[in-house]
């Protein structure tokens, strides 16, 4: 998506005000190790406020009354076109890193077993193959850790948020976090987030921590912000 700077202030000020107040009044949370789960959904809880005419949900599945889903064809495309022209990224990627995740993803695929269009899944990611004309498509089912939005509609999405406690360092899942933010913002995508913002939560914070946004370049023609505190 493209949107004017004056409207991505806005969005980097409610993450500020939400990471904020979630580090001032949740900082157990941060101490205690506690799961991802349980601090996104203080942060959520906090943007909420921020957006009290919205929605905003935690690994919310749904895009109007079907699954969220990314087509696997999308994600490894993105990785090989960022490996192709060695794109600038400040963030300083490991190609080690996206050669690994392109390999994972593309042996999951070779790999997947067919699911019923209409099965439930139990776990956070579920593979479909649906069989058409052509060819076979492979889908993956996701849960962004949380969205603003209002229900019911692809109007008005704006804001997805993937977050890892920094002591994650499961390179491969942080990067697929990244593409799948870059995949819901992208001009022309499906999804059409205004913005993404990937928060790695600190494992201590102090009275002075500092946010920090760094712009990520992992997706091309996305709109997807890297979020730090320190």
């Amino acid at each position: 998506m493209c949107i004017n700077k004056g409207l991505i202030m806005l969005y980097r000020t409610a993450i500020r005000y939400a990471l904020n107040r979630f580090i001032k009044e949740d900082c157990y949370l941060i101490e205690h190790d506690v799961n991802e789960r349980s601090q996104t959904h203080k942060i959520a809880e906090y943007l909420q406020v921020f957006f009290s005419c919205y929605n905003t949900d935690c690994e919310y599945n749904k895009n109007l009354d079907d699954h969220k889903e990314l087509d696997f064809s999308d994600i490894v495309t993105s990785i090989r076109d960022f490996i192709g022209h060695r794109r600038s990224n400040s963030t300083l990627i490991n190609y080690d890193d996206l050669y690994n995740a392109l390999e994972a993803l593309e042996a999951e695929m070779r790999e997947a077993v067919p699911v019923g269009m209409g099965a439930e899944g139990e776990y956070e990611y579920l593979l479909v193959i649906r069989q058409g004309a052509s060819q076979k498509k492979y889908i993956r089912r996701v849960f962004p850790d949380i969205i603003v939005h209002c229900r019911g509609t692809n109007i008005n999405n704006k804001i997805v948020i993937e977050a890892k406690k920094h002591s994650n360092k499961d390179a491969v899942a942080r990067l697929f976090d990244r593409i799948k933010l870059g995949l819901f913002t992208k001009k022309g995508g499906k999804y059409k987030y205004d913005i993404g913002f990937f928060i790695d939560i600190p494992d201590r914070v102090s009275s002075t921590a500092k946010i920090r946004f760094e712009k990520d370049k992992l997706v091309k023609g996305s709109n997807v912000f890297l979020v730090t505190i320190s």
